[in-house]
């Protein structure tokens, strides 16, 4: 049974995926999973998750061979021992891979944390080595974005699998009654006088 998982996140932006990330944490944690999440210090996401509770390490994730950035994510890897290491985006992706085969390499006799890439898109043309050899899963939000990537019939199926983002209907139900701001109420206003057209 998965015990321990490590989110990573380079990007210093907060966006869909960031807040899918937050809201996995949140619910695994509700479930008894520990989870952890490596991200830039200064993100967005580092400041939500600490009002969440959420516990958070700072890694530079430069680029993608940042060498400090390696360093300290192996030294989270080899400390915690996660099960699996789950990747956003393209710096932090390829860092968890090269520090977790580090550390693998260091501990012979300890098993490699699972790697699993997250891919919302796919920007170009998919590289078999990639999805193949780099992680070990690489989860998409929709069959039709696995059909793109086994586009490239070199690329191992069973390397691709769906996830179909999670939504808090009650939620978002919950906003759809909040009163807005007024200088958002007073800006909808504004917008509708000019383009009547698209008023509701």
């Amino acid at each position: 049974m998965i015990q321990r998982i490590l989110f990573t996140e380079s990007s210093p932006n907060l966006g869909g995926q960031e807040l899918q990330l937050l809201q996995q944490m949140s619910e695994l944690t509700a479930r008894g999973v520990a989870v952890h999440l490596l991200c830039r210090g200064n993100s967005r996401i580092a400041e939500l998750a600490r009002t969440r509770g959420l516990p958070t390490t700072a890694i530079p994730f430069r680029n993608s061979l940042h060498l400090p950035s390696i360093a300290a994510v192996a030294r989270v890897v080899s400390a915690w021992q996660p099960d699996a290491v789950i990747c956003h985006s393209g710096h932090d992706a390829n860092t968890c891979a090269l520090a977790v085969r580090i550390v693998k390499r260091m501990h012979r006799k300890r098993q490699r944390s699972c790697l699993i890439r997250m891919r919302t898109y796919q920007p170009g043309i998919p590289h078999a080595w990639t999805y193949n050899r780099l992680f070990d899963l690489t989860f998409v939000p929709s069959a039709e974005m696995r059909r793109q990537l086994l586009a490239n019939l070199r690329i191992r199926p069973d390397r691709i699998r769906v996830l179909y983002p999670g939504f808090l209907f009650e939620q978002i139900d919950r906003d759809a009654a909040t009163i807005l701001p007024p200088h958002l109420s007073a800006w909808l206003d504004q917008l509708v006088k000019n383009f009547p057209r698209y008023a509701m």
